[in-house]
């Protein structure tokens, strides 16, 4: 989960460099951002309802292992700009992948049988995933931005961190131990009435969870750097 938020905001503190030192135009820059949510939409659409039917390990490590390659696309894309463009949608498509059976998964994981919760604090393993995927969030723009000011080649350097936290959790994965059940079907089949509320009350809102602070990443450095 965190390295879902940090393969997300990674590139928002590289957004300067693109400009500046590839010549990227505004729109180009703005393009790239939001192929991130073209390919995060489809991911968690599809993704979290496969995880529900063939487990919950295949479709976190498949995601970890493109969102590993989506990085190594956007340092490739330092020497030869064409291959930042797939390399943001498969970080959306992987990101939306990882937030959908991650949380899911961690969930499950942070619940019985897997530990013995007390019943004051069970209401925490729910929470888990998203301190997880926020402290991602919060820390790859932040040590992104710091290596792209003080390490050569940021637009190579600044990505390194993810790729080792990727292979990290890549490994955990692989030894969590799997807590979907294959073939049980999804959570709306279980559930008829899940749908129809999620349609009404989350759908209309959930869009400007991303969207609010988006709008932020893409315009407020160029409205800083023109300032300077």
């Amino acid at each position: 989960m965190m390295a879902s938020g940090w393969s997300a905001n990674q590139f928002s503190a590289l957004l300067g460099a693109y400009r500046s030192e590839l010549g990227l135009s505004e729109s180009a820059v703005t393009g790239l951002f939001a192929l991130y949510v073209v390919g995060l939409i489809p991911g968690l659409l599809v993704c979290g309802p496969l995880a529900d039917r063939v487990g919950r390990r295949p479709v976190a490590s498949t995601a970890l292992a493109l969102n590993l390659l989506s990085t190594g696309a956007l340092m490739l894309g330092a020497g030869a700009t064409g291959w930042l463009w797939p390399g943001r949608f498969v970080t959306g498509v992987s990101a939306g992948a990882l937030l959908a059976a991650g949380s899911a998964w961690i969930k499950e994981l942070s619940s019985e049988p897997y530990v013995h919760l007390d019943p004051r604090t069970a209401s925490t393993a729910s929470r888990r995933a998203g301190l997880f995927v926020s402290a991602g969030f919060a820390s790859g723009g932040l040590v992104a931005a710091l290596i792209a000011r003080w390490a050569g080649a940021p637009m190579v350097t600044a990505y390194v961190p993810h790729l080792l936290l990727a292979a990290g959790a890549g490994l955990a994965a692989l030894t969590a131990p799997e807590t979907g059940t294959r073939h049980r079907g999804t959570h709306t089949e279980r559930h008829p009435g899940v749908g129809r509320l999620f349609r009404r009350g989350v759908l209309p809102v959930a869009p400007w969870v991303f969207a609010a602070p988006s709008v932020g990443f893409v315009t407020l450095p160029g409205l800083v750097h023109g300032g300077l």
